[in-house]
């Protein structure tokens, strides 16, 4: 059997990235490869789990810390994709706030299991207008410095930075953030795509079949600030179910529960990372409906939207906010309130967790010295 290839996909909360990895696996897939994928976080009942396996896809989920700290958990899952449906490429999804993959993700599996795998070029994606607050407005970002470090951290370690949205953004932003990130790092190969179009990825997914250099840049990273730059973010996952007496709309609902929690969160300062919530009919009747914003104000982006009215769904919401978790669990809680009154919605809530994500302590750290 031919060594599957593992292409990890890394970038910012809010970047993009699981949209991209549905849009490669569709295009592979209709070229007849088969594709597993795997999604991390630093907490459990994930919206990117449920929309990857709600494609068909097989897929594997890392919680409890990003890859690096989980590494024996990566390995696992890839194996067991690996004996169970011989996948020619595991797409896999760290955690947003997950940085120096080279040498913690990348050079461990090529040292350890580089009988078993091949690596893809370390790609990050790069959502533009983030890009552009850190990049050439720092000082005006409304998260702390010790974020804009780790940012720039996964910038440089990248072997392909792709900017994403090229369907929002001005083509003079993208010459602009395009020509900064050259050059700042000359050794990474720069794209510009669309998760949402699907622009550009088939000049990506050239690079999976190469025989490029993987893993070039080792970082020299102070691990106390890219604690404290995770630890600046709240983090909060709920999951439960949602029933009325009549129908609503999931689309309506959402949109409401999105524009309730932005007001509360811009009322407590508290700027948005990323925030995805999905709604899913128990019985499949009516699909599923699931939004996404990335930033205070910003109109929710649906990836999915529901076929018809319901009176029962699942819920799942994952939000990363600069702020307290108590500050956003409260914040959520009372969009939750206000949405379900005004479309005559229960909530039942099974498990709520919220958090500030522990420092990472990598099970390996390589380099090529």
């Amino acid at each position: 059997m031919a060594q599957p290839m593992i292409a990890l996909v890394g970038g910012f909360l809010g970047a993009g990235k699981t949209t991209f990895l549905l849009q490669v696996a569709r295009r592979l897939s209709a070229q007849g490869r088969r594709v597993g994928i795997i999604t991390n976080d630093q907490g459990e009942g994930l919206v990117d789990t449920a929309l990857v396996r709600g494609e068909g896809l097989p897929a594997e989920e890392i919680a409890g810390g990003c890859f690096c700290c989980r590494f024996d958990d990566l390995i696992n899952a890839t194996q067991r994709l690996a004996q169970d449906f011989a996948p020619d490429f595991i797409l896999a999804e760290p955690v947003g706030s997950c940085t120096d993959l080279a040498a913690t993700v990348v050079l461990p599996i090529q040292r350890y299991f580089g009988q078993q795998f091949r690596l893809a070029p370390l790609t990050i994606l790069v959502d533009p207008f983030r890009a552009h607050e850190f990049l050439f407005s720092p000082d005006r970002s409304a998260f702390p410095s010790t974020v804009g470090y780790l940012y720039l951290q996964q910038l440089a370690e990248a072997d392909i930075l792709a900017i994403n949205k090229t369907d929002l953004a001005e083509p003079a932003q993208l010459h602009k953030v395009s020509a900064r990130l050259q050059a700042l790092w000359p050794r990474a190969k720069v794209l510009a795509l669309s998760a949402l179009t699907g622009a550009g990825v088939n000049a990506w997914m050239e690079h999976l079949g190469s025989d490029e250099p993987v893993g070039q840049s080792i970082l020299d990273i102070d691990y106390e600030t890219y604690a404290e730059a995770e630890a600046a973010l709240g983090w909060l996952n709920m999951r439960g179910s949602l029933r009325a007496a009549r129908p609503f709309s999931p689309e309506g609902w959402i949109e409401d529960f999105l524009r309730v929690f932005g007001e509360r969160l811009r009322a407590a300062s508290a700027e948005i990372a990323h925030v995805k919530v999905q709604l899913a009919a128990p019985d499949g009747s009516w699909g599923a409906s699931k939004a996404s914003i990335t930033r205070g104000g910003e109109e929710p982006f649906f990836a999915l939207r529901a076929t018809g009215p319901a009176t029962s769904a699942r819920l799942l919401l994952n939000a990363r906010v600069n702020t307290e978790p108590a500050t956003l669990e409260r914040c959520a809680h009372e969009a939750l309130d206000a949405a379900s009154q005004r479309h005559g919605v229960a909530v039942r809530l099974d498990e709520v967790q919220s958090f500030r994500p522990s420092p990472p302590r990598p099970t390996h750290r390589l380099s090529y010295s």
